[in-house]
C-alpha cells in the first residue's frame, strides 16, 4: 500500500510502502524511463511493518519512517535509495 513517495534530482522516484498481512512494507525506486519498480535493500527484521515516510535531504542522503513507531528508529540511505538502514533514537 503505498504511504509516501518523493524523487530524487535525475528523477528516479522513491516510494514507501506499508506492510500488511499478506505483504511486507518497503522501499522501491522507478528510475526515469525504467518499466517497473525495483525493491531498495532494506536491513532488519524491522521493516516488515513498511513505512509511513519517505524523503530525500539531498541527492545521495534521505530518511524513511517506519509504521511502527514503538520501534524507535529512523531508516537511513547515503547512496541515493538504494539501500537502508535503521537508526535508533536514543535518549
Amino acid at each position: 500500500m503505498p504511504q509516501s513517495l518523493t524523487d530524487l534530482t535525475d528523477g528516479t522516484l522513491v516510494l514507501a510502502t506499508g506492510g500488511s498481512s499478506a505483504a511486507p512494507g518497503g522501499i522501491y525506486l522507478l528510475a526515469p524511463g525504467a518499466p517497473k519498480w525495483q525493491a531498495a535493500t532494506v536491513a532488519g527484521a524491522s521493516a516488515v511493518d513498511g513505512f509511513t515516510y519517505v524523503g530525500m535531504t539531498e541527492a545521495g542522503q534521505g530518511v524513511a519512517l517506519s509504521s511502527n513507531p514503538g520501534l524507535h528508529e529512523i531508516w537511513m540511505t547515503t547512496n541515493g535509495g538504494k539501500t537502508w538502514q535503521a537508526h535508533p533514537i536514543t535518549s
